[in-house]
């Protein structure tokens, strides 16, 4: 060997992504849909959305009308209800 080391180093950053998505939650900054639920608005983020559920990635991104929308309407859910799951 020519005397060199190889170092390997993971790094984990799980706990700081979801604390800046929790940021994002709670402070709506870059939101880029609303949902409203009852008489409740949320603002929110289509690709958290997409990415948490299939539902979501089907409404936002698969080629229907909501697709292209900045406001959906959601029925069949408390505002509550909605606010935890979003949380």
């Amino acid at each position: 060997m020519s005397g060199e080391e190889t170092i390997s180093l993971k790094v984990d950053h799980s706990a700081e992504i979801v604390d800046d998505i929790a940021v994002l939650f709670k402070t709506k900054y870059y939101s880029d849909i609303t949902l409203t639920v009852g008489d409740v608005r949320f603002p929110c983020h289509r690709v958290i959305l997409a990415s948490r559920c299939e539902y979501f990635r089907a409404l936002l991104f698969g080629g229907l009308a909501e697709t292209h929308s900045s406001s959906i309407h959601l029925n069949g859910i408390s505002s509550t209800a909605f606010y935890h799951i979003l949380e």
